[in-house]
């Protein structure tokens, strides 16, 4: 199953070669079309690292970049992995702007009942009864 994203490019990493001639790069992806900003770690792996220069990628650009979902293994632990299956520029038609962040409501205190007015002289139906 493959998932798609459309982000501006935040960074696009150098080349790694491992064993055997395994060769991956990383780029990552910054989506704000929500109400947070969220980064993406698109993992390039063997001939696909090659497609920034192919296709003339550059920092700041907006990507459509369909990929993969992956789950390693290793030593009992688990790692998760965006991997890159295509790449393009975005054009115009296909980036829908980010939409506007709602304003969170600032809180108001209700408005007080209003108080009776206090009298400086006292009731003359309360004199000489204790309260308690």
């Amino acid at each position: 199953m493959s998932y798609e994203l459309t982000a501006r490019i935040k960074h696009i990493g150098e080349t790694e070669t491992f064993k055997n001639d395994f060769t991956k790069r990383n780029l990552i992806l910054e989506d704000t079309s929500g109400q947070y900003t969220n980064l993406y770690c698109i993992e390039l792996t063997k001939d696909k690292t090659e497609i920034p220069e192919q296709i003339g990628l550059t920092t700041g650009q907006m990507v459509n970049v369909k990929f993969n979902i992956r789950c390693n293994e290793w030593n009992g632990k688990y790692f998760t992995s965006l991997n890159g299956v295509y790449v393009q520029q975005a054009s115009d038609a296909t980036y829908a702007p980010p939409r506007p962040v709602a304003q969170q409501p600032v809180y108001q205190e209700p408005p007080k009942p209003p108080q009776p007015p206090i009298s400086d002289q006292p009731d003359p139906e309360d004199e000489g009864e204790i309260p308690f």
